[in-house]
């Protein structure tokens, strides 16, 4: 794959390749002058690899914070006196969390700039039966 970039340009993100015409909305700039618009990304051979491999830790992230939970109420439960540093790790638990899900946002947008596929919220493209036909002879 040859090198692209994507670009931001009137709010939108566009995938652009050297040579290659893009048709955009109306720019706010005088007719003839030269714009510039903001440089997001520059790729190269088109390898979303490591963006999967983010992706299917995901859920692995959450599954441990779930145990992390679930663990530190019992013992808080059953140990009283460490339920502030039970509480604290609960926090760390929540914020390392928040953090794979930052990941995750960022390999969705990685994804996309490189395949062009849109994997957000493990949105799968809707199929709409026709609606079936009988025979009524």
């Amino acid at each position: 794959m040859s090198n692209y970039a994507i670009i931001s340009l009137g709010g939108k993100q566009y995938r652009v390749q050297e040579g290659e015409k893009l048709l955009v909305d109306r720019v706010k700039t005088d007719e003839g002058k030269t714009f510039h618009p903001d440089l997001l990304f520059v790729g190269g051979e088109g390898k979303a690899e490591l963006a999967q491999a983010v992706l299917e830790m995901d859920n692995v992230v959450d599954r441990m914070r779930d145990e992390a939970f679930i663990t530190l109420v019992h013992t808080m439960n059953e140990r009283p006196a460490v339920t502030r540093q039970a509480l604290d790790a609960l926090l760390v638990a929540r914020n390392l969390e928040r953090v794979a899900d930052h990941a995750t946002n960022i390999a969705e947008d990685v994804i996309f700039w490189v395949r062009g596929a849109d994997v957000r919220h493990n949105i799968a493209p809707e199929i709409t039966l026709a609606p079936r036909i009988t025979d009524t002879h």
